[in-house]
């Protein structure tokens, strides 16, 4: 997981430079506490909050994850992968980011034969595309 990326997409990517620079990768992110985002220099309460509850959600899907790897039914990634999306969508991550997640999400809907999520997935594009948001996204959409 590229940690700069995911902190980025919670719109803190100010405070990227210093995971990267005291070595924070996967792992390290998911166990910080509000005492480790102060010594990294996070001193806005506003951000360590987000990005603990990000972490918490984090968390919570890398668990389901761990628990669902061996489960050979499609659906269960699907779910996993839109509860991320949901969950980037709640805590304010960029629209652009969202929409990414929403496309992908639609093409393995469509692939695995989700049609009325599929449908759900695409009114919800069309909802940013309207806004301005997801034109990029929208424009590598597969039909």
């Amino acid at each position: 997981m590229d940690v700069e990326a995911w902190s980025a997409s919670l719109g803190l990517e100010r405070c990227a430079p210093a995971f990267h620079a005291n070595d924070v990768d996967r792992e390290v992110l998911l166990g910080p506490s509000d005492a480790d985002l102060r010594a990294l220099g996070i001193t806005s309460l506003g951000q360590r909050k987000r990005f603990l509850q990000a972490i918490a959600a984090l968390a919570a899907a890398h668990a389901l994850e761990a628990y669902t790897a061996a489960e050979p039914v499609a659906w269960a990634r699907f779910g996993i992968d839109r509860a991320r999306a949901l969950v980037g969508a709640a805590r304010g991550a960029e629209p652009s980011f969202v929409a990414a997640a929403l496309v992908r999400l639609r093409v393995e809907a469509l692939r695995i034969g989700f049609l009325r999520e599929a449908g759900a997935l695409a009114e919800r594009l069309a909802r940013l595309a309207s806004a301005g948001e997801a034109r990029s996204a929208l424009s590598r959409e597969v039909p």
